[in-house]
């Protein structure tokens, strides 16, 4: 049995000390219930910017998974008509070589793109193969969210054949995936179809927090990470929903001999966080940092923090991470991330942009370290029972092949 997965925006495990993500959760289960996986991805890295060396196989996974890179253009941005052009040349070199490719038991597309996925629904169609989509964000409609709500209906209507194209997708589907459930109401909306027993939430969820292993991490001295000040980090992409030039702001409230903010990752602003930490000793910017890395800066924090530069609901990757060590989250993300902080005393929330909002919550959890290690044991509770990708996963699977090959 072959399975085709379709997901281009991922950090591929093309080593073993990448960290695995959705996408590559899911082909390890496959793999591991028989399967054989063929992903389909993009030639170019989102997240570094960068062509990827095309690899044959995927040693961070299994030989009974195989790439297949899809070229596009590549980009600089993420909010741009480059990346627009690129995913749309990505998708159509696929339908150029879908032919070549023997016909698979069953597919699962990630959407975003939904001009991939749609190609990927069109192959399905065709072949009478099932076909689960896997609705990971709010695409063409994220591209709105920060022009001026007077222009927004109006770009919307210029885009008609888009929504047409995903609304077609998502409505004939076998079945729709998501990882929360405001997610996939917003796609069941767009299907203008009801909800089925084939349409079903799976959590992001993380791998459990795993020791550094076998080798000294450089963030040791980058960071000065055993110095005995309380850490505060946040790992990610500095991008247009998740900018923590607000760290660095809340980091002027909080006193440099007791605690430090460690900013790691890369993106668009980047070159505007440094420049905003430049003047402060207690803040560091490590930049880019491997799964070995994450966990060691994770197992010396005492919390997170999750700073949406807008009030929209979503559970990003990062914050299954930070609960699988344990590290409790201030978080901006309303929805089903709230509630299950809420739920299991496992974080705070404060409004996007609220600068003094952020600073008391830190305030809240630092200044009192029962409440902290009370906060602590609440993000290992709620990973352990509810995001573990384990469970996640095997359940996922599980699913998929139940209800498209069982119907």
């Amino acid at each position: 049995m072959r399975v085709w997965l379709f997901q281009i925006g991922e950090p591929l495990p093309v080593s073993k000390n990448v960290r695995k993500m959705r996408t590559s959760l899911v082909a390890e289960e496959f793999v591991r219930q028989g399967w054989d996986v063929t992903w389909f991805t993009s030639a170019f890295d989102h997240q570094k910017k960068e062509w990827i060396e095309e690899n044959s196989n995927l040693p961070g996974l299994s030989d009974s998974c195989e790439l297949i890179y899809l070229k596009g253009k590549g980009y600089s941005k993420n909010i741009s008509m480059a990346r627009f052009h690129d995913h749309r040349l990505v998708a159509k070199d696929f339908e150029q070589r879908a032919s070549s490719f023997d016909v698979p038991d069953l597919i699962v597309a990630s959407m975003p793109t939904y001009d991939l996925s749609y190609q990927a629904f069109l192959y399905a169609k065709k072949n009478k193969v099932p076909i689960f989509i896997d609705v990971r964000d709010r695409w063409p409609d994220v591209f709105f969210d920060f022009a001026p709500a007077k222009l927004q209906k109006l770009l919307k209507k210029t885009f008609y054949s888009e929504y047409k194209m995903l609304s077609e997708q998502l409505n004939q589907a076998d079945g729709l995936l998501s990882m929360m459930e405001p997610m996939l109401e917003w796609a069941l909306n767009i299907s203008g179809r009801k909800r089925t027993d084939r349409d079903k939430v799976f959590y992001l969820g993380a791998e459990r927090f795993k020791p550094m292993r076998d080798k000294a991490s450089s963030l040791e001295t980058k960071c000065m990470l055993n110095d005995g000040r309380k850490t505060i980090s946040f790992v990610g992409t500095f991008g247009n929903y998740n900018n923590p030039e607000i760290i660095c702001e809340v980091a002027k409230q909080f006193s440099p001999d007791k605690y430090k903010f460690i900013i790691a990752g890369h993106g668009d602003y980047f070159e505007s966080v440094r420049e905003a930490a430049s003047d402060l000793p207690h803040v560091f910017l490590p930049g880019w940092v491997d799964q070995d890395e994450i966990y060691h800066l994770l197992s010396k924090s005492s919390l997170s923090i999750l700073p949406m530069t807008k009030s929209v609901d979503a559970f990003p990757n990062k914050a299954f991470v930070y609960l699988s060590s344990g590290v409790p989250i201030i978080s901006s993300c309303p929805g089903d991330m709230k509630k299950l902080l809420n739920q299991y005393k496992a974080g705070l929330f404060y409004e996007s942009g609220d600068l003094n909002g952020l600073g008391a919550c830190l305030r809240i959890l630092l200044e009192n370290n029962r409440l902290l290690e009370c906060y602590q044991k609440g993000a290992q509770r709620l990973f352990d029972e509810k995001l573990n990708s384990d469970v996640i996963y095997r359940e996922y699977v599980d699913h998929v092949i139940e209800r498209g090959l069982g119907r």
